[in-house]
């Protein structure tokens, strides 16, 4: 579960362990579709899973979930997995 992101000035509401973040700042060209593996891969990348252990998770080889990885960051316009995942518990994928 993700908790305690930096928000900037916004801060995050929390109802249990759920986090709750504003959807006032997305803009339809701003949503991402993802097909299932790729929302499988993110949801294993949340969980803080490294290449390898997802690798061996869902039997693919590390390229080919490497190669997963550069595209969600693509479709996601980031650049690290932190911000990855922020952005997809921003849009309600996680």
């Amino acid at each position: 579960m993700i908790m305690g992101f930096f928000c900037g000035r916004k801060t995050a509401k929390f109802v249990g362990r759920k986090q709750i973040v504003p959807m006032d700042n997305i803009v339809p060209s701003d949503i991402v579709h993802l097909n299932n593996r790729e929302q499988e891969i993110l949801r294993l990348l949340a969980k803080g899973l490294s290449t390898r252990k997802i690798a061996e998770e869902i039997h693919l080889g590390t390229e080919t979930v490497i190669w997963y990885r550069k595209r969600l960051h693509k479709k996601f316009k980031v650049h690290s997995t932190v911000e990855l995942v922020f952005k997809a518990v921003e849009q309600n994928i996680l």
